[in-house]
């Protein structure tokens, strides 16, 4: 069976601006062949509404911390004073670079909503996500799987039938269908 995270018709995307991090085109998902070798990579898992850990909130080393990013925005049209870690602009008089700044980081603005503003700074981190869906792609190495199990603490089995499979070390098999 070649099994493939959500089915197939995704593709990891080249890593964002300032990042190391492949994404998943289709969820966003960090790859975990990019993770295998981070150190800490936490474990805050999503509520489980899906019945099983579907998704792990993580916060990864930021290669380039010294790198300016758009990190907030707000509809006012009066900007909020900077502060020692973060500097805000109003929209409407953003240089062209600093528009690509926001666009690329996924705070794009419409030519024609240009009330508000942004607010840029820098980051030691980056957020990211693990779908856990994406450790039953047939593409992804078996020792990958296993490591990153290791290092989120859990270790998945997607079944044939559809089912999940997942443990830890002290705990035994849940399943969900």
């Amino acid at each position: 069976m070649n099994r493939k995270a959500h089915g197939g018709g995704w593709s990891w995307r080249e890593p964002r601006r300032g990042s190391i991090y492949r994404t998943c085109s289709y969820c966003g998902s960090v790859n975990p062949s990019d993770i295998v070798n981070v150190e800490n990579l936490g474990d805050e898992w999503a509520d489980w509404k899906y019945g099983w850990p579907h998704k792990l909130y993580l916060s990864l080393p930021n290669p380039t911390p010294d790198l300016e990013y758009c990190l907030a925005s707000g509809n006012t049209l009066i900007a909020p004073k900077d502060t020692d870690s973060m500097r805000f602009k109003l929209v409407m008089n953003l240089t062209k670079e600093e528009s690509e700044i926001c666009e690329q980081d996924g705070m794009g603005f419409s030519g024609s909503n240009l009330s508000g503003y942004v607010g840029f700074g820098k980051r030691k981190t980056l957020p990211a996500k693990l779908y856990s869906e994406h450790l039953a792609d047939d593409d992804l190495p078996e020792e990958v799987k296993i490591a990153i199990g290791k290092k989120i603490g859990r270790r998945f089995e997607f079944t044939d039938n559809g089912g999940i499979r997942w443990w830890t070390p002290k705990e035994t098999i849940d399943e969900s269908h």
